[in-house]
């Protein structure tokens, strides 16, 4: 009887290891606990902490990084390394590390021009956070935190990840005043490259922003109601605030898109993620994507956003760009000579989907529009232009007529020009209006299903805008307000049009199932289970250990 308790026992502990020191350059402001069981080191940061090394997280370690929270303020950590060696980096995140920072506030850090004698790759990327994979799993969490004046020479002022392993999930985090410096500089406050995938929501989806240290708590309302912002960061060339590039994505949501229950019951907010007075010199004021990189908004408030020469908001090249639930107005492209496409811009083999987002700030008067200042033969006040080369631009479930009420898109005289395509006359841009619907449901079967969504596609001529209605796919159900959502974990749905998903005990343990079962193929990932299926496992397997030591 004694092994069983002894067993039992060893099973349970953890090993704490507490250390007051030099953690992280903080100085006594730093407590360090290292748990066995996790294989994860937790900093907590006391107080306000002047960071004076680079924290290497590498493939063996896993470290969670979290300030004393109280009252709705994070702790600062400022960055107060000398600039001499020309790298003032927060964090390196290397090849097969994890690393989770919350409730915290980021300020500074620099990486200039590369040394010649240099053999870093990425030394000029991600003067905060700089998260790169290469054959191991990489991770990189932030949970209310936020990110500012942070200074990189090529790309990712605030944060940098690049790799196909590489993920990066930040949970209810503002980006300000951060930047890239080079003229090719790319991604003023985040870049993603490489196949890299980001995820941003505003919503509290992971769980973990609900257990603060400090003696404060919170629930998802109140994190809910905090607003929060994209804003003032700027690139030479694309991307002002996030840019992705080589097949890398980018998932913005500042509303829901899981269909949690106080989701379902709640108005859509696309003024919770504030994204505006972002900067690009050359195209995409607040979002930038090429080579392969795609990049999806959704429910954000999307304005005064600024770039030199295309698409003021969005703008792309070989790329996918798609705004879902969005206010899009007021952002410009400044160029008198060159300047195209005030809100979105796509070149050269770029897609734009508009779901469900608005071009002007007030729908009764059509006040407020996107603009491009060009002078000459293209219009000053334009919202959505596209080369003649692009791909297309799909409006899909729309609820009104995003330039405004009573707005004809192919009215002559209409100033807000709903699509204007663009060909080279010696040199000089020339607008085309495109008729609207450019392609309608009958002759364009596939644009549901290319869009994610269900088919069949109904056209919807109660608007102008002529836009394509579209189910909602299995594994998700519709919500008036907040169109399409994923079933939470543990539920699933079967059934088109439904709009409430169904228990699932025994799997689906991600968002998005449509049946409650195991994948049929051999081998299927341990990691696919639902924790209670895990617990059970965990139970089984002590007690087989309890009755074959008691034997």
């Amino acid at each position: 009887m004694m092994k069983i308790i002894t067993i039992i026992i060893l099973l349970a502990t953890t090993v704490p290891n507490l250390t007051n020191g030099e953690c992280l350059g903080c100085g006594t402001n730093c407590m360090e606990d290292y748990s066995s069981v996790q294989k994860t080191t937790h900093f907590y940061i006391l107080d306000v902490c002047k960071v004076k090394v680079t924290t290497v997280v590498n493939g063996s370690s896993s470290y969670w990084v979290e300030g004393t929270r109280k009252q709705g303020r994070e702790i600062s950590l400022i960055n107060s390394m000398p600039a001499s060696d020309g790298q003032r980096r927060m964090f390196d995140v290397r090849d097969g590390g994890n690393l989770t920072l919350k409730n915290l506030n980021f300020e500074g850090g620099t990486v200039l021009v590369k040394p010649l004698d240099s053999i870093d790759k990425f030394y000029e990327f991600g003067a905060i956070v700089r998260i790169v994979s290469q054959t191991k799993d990489t991770f990189f969490q932030a949970i209310h935190c936020t990110f500012q004046k942070g200074t990189a020479y090529s790309g990712g002022g605030a944060i940098f990840g690049s790799g196909k392993r590489t993920k990066l999930y930040l949970e209810a985090v503002t980006l300000k005043e951060n930047q890239a410096t080079d003229k090719w500089g790319r991604g003023g406050a985040i870049l993603v490259d490489d196949s890299a995938s980001l995820e941003l929501h505003q919503y509290p989806t992971s769980g973990a922003s609900l257990i603060y240290q400090g003696g404060y708590s919170s629930t998802i309302p109140e994190i809910w109601n905090q607003k929060r912002y994209i804003s003032d960061n700027q690139a030479p060339h694309i991307g002002g605030a996030i840019a992705a590039s080589g097949g890398a994505t980018a998932k913005i949501y500042g509303a829901p898109h899981i269909g949690f229950d106080d989701v379902r019951v709640s108005p859509l907010k696309n003024d919770r993620l504030v994204i505006k007075n972002n900067n690009a010199g050359y195209m995409g004021g607040a979002f930038g994507a090429e080579t392969g990189g795609s990049i999806l908004v959704r429910g954000a408030e999307i304005k005064l956003n600024k770039a030199g020469y295309f698409g003021g908001a969005f703008g792309g090249h070989t790329s996918t760009l798609r705004a879902e639930h969005c206010n899009i107005y007021e952002n410009s492209v400044t160029s008198t000579t060159y300047g195209l496409g005030g809100g979105v811009f796509m070149d050269v083999n770029t897609k734009f989907v508009n779901v469900n987002s608005n071009y002007v700030k007030d729908y009764e008067t059509a006040g407020q529009p996107n603009f491009a200042l060009r002078t000459g033969r293209v219009e000053k006040k334009n919202d959505v232009a596209r080369a003649a080369e692009a791909i297309g631009y799909d409006l899909l479930n729309m609820k009104r007529n995003p330039y405004g009420k009573n707005v004809n898109p192919t009215d002559p005289t209409n100033p807000n020009c709903v699509l204007l395509e663009i060909t080279l006359d010696k040199g000089e841009p020339v607008q085309t209006r495109v008729p609207l619907p450019t392609k309608g449901c009958s002759d364009d079967p596939g644009i549901c299903g290319r869009n994610g969504y269900v088919g069949p596609c109904v056209t919807n001529e109660t608007y102008a805008t002529y836009s394509s209605d579209c189910r909602c796919p299995l594994g998700t159900i519709y919500n008036k307000a907040n169109g399409c959502l994923l079933c939470p974990p543990d539920t699933y749905n079967d059934v088109l049009g439904a709009t409430s998903c169904k228990p699932c005990a025994i799997w689906a343990p991600t968002p998005g199932f449509a049946k409650c079962s195991p994948p049929e193929e051999p081998g299927a990932g341990f990691h696919q289970y639902s924790k209670l299926s895990i617990i059970w496992t965990v139970v089984l397997a002590l007690v087989t250990a309890v009755i074959h030591i008691e034997f």
